[in-house]
């Protein structure tokens, strides 16, 4: 029997450790990126990491650089390391496209060039118009945007994580059990590859922050509100409008007092599970009302001010 492993982990530092000790179980690792001419000879140690780091726009610079160093070791061992990442190789097709003069109406409908297109397009819309709502004084007008947005960015998701199981299924290969890279959000994958696993291949999935928040006791849902809301959509899942606006208001406050860049935690283990735990654990014992108070006020804050202000907020109500 093969396996196939779907692994969910965000890119932290924090993670490697788990997620690398995964990796070494597997003869073939697929990775959550799309293709770089440069990648194979970065494996190899022939491109210094730095030099492709330069190339990429990289949202968590040092978890990749460790990333990248653990990868060159296992490249020696001689595991089979791919990325992998249909849709967002299909996306820089299309920037090529247009940036060699090409319109939009030049894509031939039909095709999964258009439709990456048409997702792309869509979501995109979708969150130029957020952007514009948050800078207007309305806070309904906003929490529409950010729902049009979350349906925009499920369908967008519903199609990259089809195209992506399609690719891995076909680059299986018979007694060689493969690493499956995945980010939090692509529960949609897990769905296809059950799907569509071949016969005498076994689907193992494993969630890393779980595994870590269980490991620290940390007892609750790791799932933020906005996340909620667009694996609510994902999935069709029936909310009422109540219910989606409730989690929109959250979301909202929870943006402004998670951590978003890479957090030294110094001698604390985990900074990040931390973090959003308590963040999560937060916003969720705000109210709507809560929420519509206290957007405004923290607003332009800073992220650890928000957090004071929304504990202090916190601390009055009870």
């Amino acid at each position: 029997m093969n396996i196939l492993t779907l692994c969910y982990s965000n890119h932290r530092p924090e993670t490697l450790a788990m997620v690398s000790a995964l990796m070494q179980q597997h003869e073939a690792i697929f990775l959550e990126e799309p293709p770089h001419d440069c990648f194979q000879d970065m494996l190899r140690g022939n491109y210094a990491i730095d030099d492709l780091l330069l190339e990429l726009d990289v949202e968590y610079p040092l978890f990749i650089h460790q990333y990248y160093q653990i990868l060159q070791k296992m490249k020696v061992q001689g595991k089979d390391i791919m990325q992998l990442e249909p849709f967002l190789a299909y996306l820089l097709r299309i920037h090529f496209f247009f940036a060699e003069g090409h319109a939009p109406q030049e894509l031939d409908q039909g095709t999964v060039l258009y439709d990456v297109y048409i997702a792309e397009r869509n979501a995109t819309g979708c969150l130029i118009a957020y952007y514009k709502a948050s800078q207007a004084d309305d806070f309904d007008r906003l929490l529409l945007a950010m729902q049009a947005f979350a349906k925009a960015d499920a369908q967008r998701f519903k199609l990259r994580d089809t195209l992506r199981a399609d690719a891995i299924v076909s680059a299986l290969k018979k007694g060689c059990n493969t690493f499956v890279e995945a980010g939090t959000m692509h529960q949609y994958l897990q769905t296809e590859l059950k799907k569509n696993i071949p016969p005498r291949w076994t689907l193992k999935v494993r969630w890393i922050e779980n595994e870590i928040a269980s490991g620290l006791e940390l007892k609750g849902n790791m799932i933020s509100p906005g996340d909620e809301l667009t694996f609510a959509y994902i999935f069709n899942k029936t909310l009422n409008r109540a219910q989606e606006n409730l989690l929109c208001a959250r979301s909202l406050i929870y943006a402004k007092i998670i951590h978003k860049e890479e957090i030294d935690g110094g001698d604390q283990l985990f900074p990040h599970v931390h973090d959003e735990f308590k963040a999560i654990k937060t916003v969720n014992m705000l109210s709507f009302n809560d929420c519509r108070k206290i957007y405004n006020n923290i607003s332009p804050l800073v992220t650890h001010e928000a957090q004071e202000a929304v504990q202090r907020y916190l601390d009055r109500k009870c």
